[in-house]
């Protein structure tokens, strides 16, 4: 079996969850994927996110010099990878923390069956709240700091929300008080190191040794979504978190509650869940991407 990155361990239910998704390698492909689809379908939204994203407070301090590497095309792909992985990259400082650590995720609850424990409803904020405060102000917003600021978390959280276990908490006797998203529920790969089970998925769709441009033009020449002809909208969000994101993690991350070890009993994985996992989230991954292009499409309207 292939090499998966060695996440750290998370201590158990008491601590603090400390939540990523997908890792730089999958919020970089996702990213590329929104240049590559909006190359085929409407170009001149590529213009306008670009201008939008040069007002980015980090964009002289940091991205120019980033982006300076590349040339041509490759240079704009890098600044929507940027673009996708600024909200993980900002967190220690101002634009990253405080309130918006609970921005990355929306728990909605999971009881395993037969079990007599007490769940809690999602928490505001969330990422299903601050998907459909973005969709609803960036349209008018004038190009600004802020709006670029506000555009980056929209492609982040709209990756987010896409990874199963951003969108759930799992309540039994193991985790009575949730399980943060499989932050608390440790697992076992054959002889591999106890893992994480929210990092795991988080690592799935993407390897460290792949070029995430790269990643993404296989993804979209594996996977084809059915474009979204639909206007994004607060029903709409709420459909891919809350009846395609929680029954994936219900289903696929949690076996239905079986997959619910601890740091001292860990749930042993096999070849065919590893198999599964990175299917699912590959799929995932592209209609993220799919979707954020639609959402840019509607924020800055009809430019083809």
């Amino acid at each position: 079996m292939r090499n998966r990155i060695l996440c750290f361990l998370i201590a158990l239910s008491f601590a603090p969850a400390i939540t990523f998704a997908w890792n730089g390698q999958g919020h970089q492909t996702a990213g590329a994927l929104v240049y590559y689809y909006l190359k085929a379908n409407n170009r001149p939204v590529i213009e306008a996110v670009l201008k939008t994203l040069s007002y980015h407070p980090w964009y002289k301090t940091q991205w120019a010099a980033a982006i300076s590497r590349y040339t041509g095309e490759e240079k704009e792909i890098h600044l929507f990878e940027l673009a996708s992985t600024f909200p993980d990259d900002a967190r220690g400082t101002s634009l990253g923390d405080g309130e918006r650590t609970k921005w990355h995720y929306v728990d909605y609850p999971f009881v395993v069956p037969g079990k007599k424990v007490k769940s809690e409803e999602a928490q505001s904020p969330n990422a299903e709240q601050k998907i459909v405060e973005f969709l609803n102000t960036l349209p008018t917003a004038p190009d600004s700091a802020q709006k670029a600021i506000d555009l980056c978390w929209l492609f982040h959280l709209i990756e987010d929300t896409h990874q199963p276990l951003h969108c759930s908490s799992m309540f039994d006797p193991n985790h009575p008080d949730g399980d943060k998203g499989g932050n608390s529920v440790s697992i076992k790969i054959d002889d591999e190191p106890v893992q994480n089970l929210h990092h795991f998925w988080d690592a799935a769709p993407v390897a460290d040794n792949e070029v995430p441009a790269d990643k993404a033009w296989s993804l979209m020449t594996t996977y084809h979504p059915a474009p979204v002809t639909t206007r994004i909208d607060s029903a709409f969000v709420h459909n891919w978190i809350k009846n395609e994101s929680l029954p994936m993690a219900v289903k696929y991350a949690y076996l239905d509650g079986k997959v619910n070890g601890y740091y001292n009993l860990p749930s042993g994985l096999n070849d065919a869940y590893v198999t599964k996992a990175k299917k699912i989230a590959e799929q995932r991954l592209v209609e993220s991407a799919y979707r954020m292009s639609k959402a840019l499409i509607q924020i800055y309207g009809p430019q083809s």
